[in-house]
């Protein structure tokens, strides 16, 4: 509630009371009157500017989101064409053994193999890596067989060598298995065994939930190895991890080359990779 006060510069002042007319007479040079008024149109006001600047704020988001959107799309296909060159880059390298230029994603921090492109796609990051080991650790999976494919499910075989120079040593020094899920059997053979699943072995347990992480360690002169995994009736999960020589985490050689292409820019990457069997 607000007073106002008006300013009369009146000798008389008159006023109306019970239906009568009655005249007061004031003497004075200066008067004021008091009126009171309720604040109901400046909360109006406020409440209209507010409800102008909320949709000017929306509008403005809106706007702005759209060309954001509209430059990450023409950014993406940009980047999206220098991953394709990466990538091309990459199995070219793969493909014809230039070791050189192949970048290793298995190294932290990975190893790049970086070129330039030409044209509108001069501004872009281009660059390839290539990696041939698992994850480490990484789980391996064994359901139960299907009878009605001819590959055995329950089965897996991982060579313990080195991908760049399977004739010589693995380089690995221990690798341990740590039961996840299910039931299965794990043996551990040397290269030159024709048969792990028969042996002879450097290791052949079972595990099940109430098996504690085992060790192998993997020491011997032509330190090349065969790993043998079977799965039980309900599948089997087991996390491996491994070292290599110098006690460091290393992953085990994957069943595939993985080939990685990038391409960047300030704003946007995008990744493309193909995996090629041995």
């Amino acid at each position: 509630m607000t007073r106002n006060m008006k300013h009369v510069t009146r000798n008389i002042l008159q006023e109306r009371s019970n239906g009568n007319r009655q005249n007061k007479f004031l003497l004075c040079d200066t008067c004021y009157v008091i009126h009171e008024q309720r604040g109901s149109t400046l909360i109006l006001t406020v409440l209209v500017m507010a409800t102008m600047l909320t949709s000017m704020y929306i509008m403005a988001n809106i706007s702005v989101r759209g060309i954001r959107q509209i430059f990450a799309s023409v950014s993406g296909e940009q980047a999206l064409l220098a991953a394709d060159a990466a990538l091309e880059h990459g199995l070219w390298a793969h493909l014809r053994e230039q070791g050189t230029v192949n970048g290793n994603c298995d190294q932290t921090p990975a190893e790049y193999e970086a070129f330039a492109l030409s044209g509108s796609l001069s501004d872009m990051s281009v660059k390839h890596c290539r990696s041939t080991l698992m994850t480490n650790p990484s789980d391996i999976i064994l359901v139960p067989d299907d009878q009605s494919t001819a590959a055995r499910e329950d089965l897996k075989e991982i060579y313990v060598t080195d991908p760049t120079n399977p004739d010589g040593p693995s380089n690995y020094s221990e690798v341990t298995f740590a039961w996840q899920a299910g039931s299965g059997n794990v043996k551990v053979c040397l290269w030159s065994v024709p048969d792990c699943d028969t042996g002879p072995w450097l290791a052949n347990f079972l595990q099940s939930s109430q098996s504690l992480p085992t060790t192998v360690l993997l020491n011997t002169a032509d330190d090349r190895y065969v790993i043998w995994l079977a799965g039980g009736p309900t599948g089997y999960t087991v996390m491996l991890s491994a070292e290599d020589e110098s006690g460091n985490g290393k992953g085990l050689p994957a069943e595939v080359v993985t080939v990685k292409g990038y391409g960047q820019d300030p704003n946007v990457t995008r990744l493309l990779d193909v995996k090629i069997r041995h």
